[in-house]
């Protein structure tokens, strides 16, 4: 008994550091920008506006839980030292916004990578809150497939028809790495693991879909959620950056990694001199939409009326059951669902 009550009180003295882990294009950067980068409360170790914010060696240690399929002694005394390290504030909201532990791979589970990182934490005496956010499949599929080449690209897929067809189709003899990433957006599953890591009070989901219908009541559960009192009416003004680009129903792949290479080529450099700043910048952005709409031309990313049947009936069950757990009201399920 006493060496339960003694545990009790250690946990109940560690300090704590909350985790957004957002899914793609739930509004990640957003919130980043406007809130949890520019409230005085809040400490932000993870992204602000972009990976450069992160710690290298903090970067570093989130890499190795994220992709490594085994961490040995070295690799957790390192990681252990990193967190203890971590400039962690009483008076303020510790956080960490990085959206990686969710998006960044197909390979590693993504319960490994909870439970690694609560068990971590906890030897470095730091316990673990967790805000996720999610949206509607329907609409987050395809724009992160449009907006991650490279992480889809690593599948066993040539288009993006082929990545639905193997959705409808899904068997025993379906390659692994793909069923996993169907599966990382089955969003009660995935609540369902972190209560059981954290505890159900150290979890909450935000819905994409609550933000833009009521954005006032999604920042004040926010807000309460991470205990940071009243909200600055400034802050309701803030607007979403949308970086997802497309043409009508058609969702057209970001021109960001194009963009970098553009920037790095000399001869591009060379072309672009007798040009003003902002010429160039409109000039490196037309390229590089231009090169890869060229290069994707015969694989667009536009659902049909089918495909989008077989993303809705693959998650149906699974949002059902998360909306109900979350009590969410019919009006944002009918979005959702």
């Amino acid at each position: 008994m006493s060496f339960q009550i003694f545990s009790v009180t250690i946990y109940l003295i560690m300090k704590t550091v909350y985790i957004h882990v957002g899914f793609p294009k739930t509004g990640t950067k957003y919130l980043s920008r406007n809130f949890f980068s520019k409230i005085s409360k809040i400490k932000n170790f993870g992204k602000k506006q972009s990976l450069n914010d992160v710690d290298k060696e903090l970067l570093l240690c989130f890499n190795k839980i994220m992709h490594l399929p085994k961490i040995d002694k070295k690799d957790k005394k390192m990681i252990i030292r990193c967190f203890k390290n971590l400039n962690l504030e009483e008076r303020k909201i510790n956080f960490i916004s990085f959206e990686g532990f969710t998006q960044l791979n197909f390979v590693i589970d993504h319960y490994l990578i909870f439970r690694r990182l609560k068990n971590l934490f906890l030897k470095s005496d730091i316990k673990i809150k967790v805000l996720v956010t999610i949206r509607n499949q329907l609409e987050m599929i395809p724009s992160h497939y449009a907006n991650s080449p490279k992480l889809y690209s690593k599948i066993p897929i040539n288009s993006f028809k082929d990545y639905i067809s193997e959705l409808e189709f899904k068997n025993s003899k379906t390659d692994a790495n793909i069923v996993r990433a169907f599966d990382r957006f089955k969003y009660c599953g995935l609540y369902y693991n972190l209560i059981g890591l954290f505890g159900r009070k150290n979890v909450r989901f935000f819905l994409l879909e609550e933000l833009r219908e009521n954005k006032k009541k999604f920042l004040k559960d926010l807000f309460n959620f991470l205990n940071l009192g009243k909200i600055k009416k400034s802050l309701y003004n803030s607007q979403a950056e949308n970086v997802t680009r497309r043409s009508n129903n058609k969702y057209l792949r970001i021109n960001k990694y194009l963009i970098k290479k553009l920037n790095n080529s000399i001869l591009f450099k060379i072309f672009l001199l007798p040009f003003s700043f902002s010429i160039r910048q409109k000039l490196y952005k037309f390229s590089a939409n231009a090169i890869i709409d060229t290069m994707y031309f015969f694989d667009p990313i536009e659902l049909s009326k089918s495909q989008s049947s077989i993303i809705k009936k693959y998650y149906h069950k699974d949002n059902i059951k998360l909306m109900k757990i979350l009590k969410k009201n019919k009006k944002i399920s009918l979005h959702y669902t």
